[in-house]
């Protein structure tokens, strides 16, 4: 899962170093794509800075970013009127509905069954040894 939502990251960087150059061409709306791009990564990163402490709430953060680029997706999808390529669909849906499924499957439920109290993210790890 971890993994995933690090690709997903790294992608939305790629997005947004591509589009830079067109951006400035074009002028106009087009400064949007970058803006989301960048935007979506820092929230994604940001989550996933949060993954050690194992709190709930992390969970069920990478449910709902997960789960609102799906909806994204298919909105624009939606907006342009364009569900003609299942492949293309499929392709960009995928990935974060594996992420929701096994960030739903028990196991990951166990493993992000910290309190809110239990760990400070600031703290400094000791080792028992």
């Amino acid at each position: 899962m971890r993994f995933i939502v690090t690709l997903q990251c790294c992608l939305w960087l790629l997005a947004l170093a591509l589009s830079l150059g067109p951006v400035v061409m074009a002028g106009g709306a087009a400064w949007i794509l970058p803006v989301v791009a960048a935007a979506w990564a820092a929230v994604q990163g940001w989550a996933l800075r949060r993954v050690p402490g194992r709190l709930r709430s992390t969970r069920w953060l990478l449910v709902a970013i997960e789960a609102a680029q799906v909806v994204m997706f298919l909105a624009l999808r939606a907006a342009d009127g364009d569900f003609d390529s299942p492949a293309a669909l499929f392709a960009n849906v995928s990935e974060a509905v594996v992420a929701v499924v096994l960030l739903l499957l028990p196991a990951a439920g166990r493993w992000f069954d910290r309190p809110r109290d239990a760990v400070h993210l600031s703290a400094p790890r000791t080792s028992d040894g």
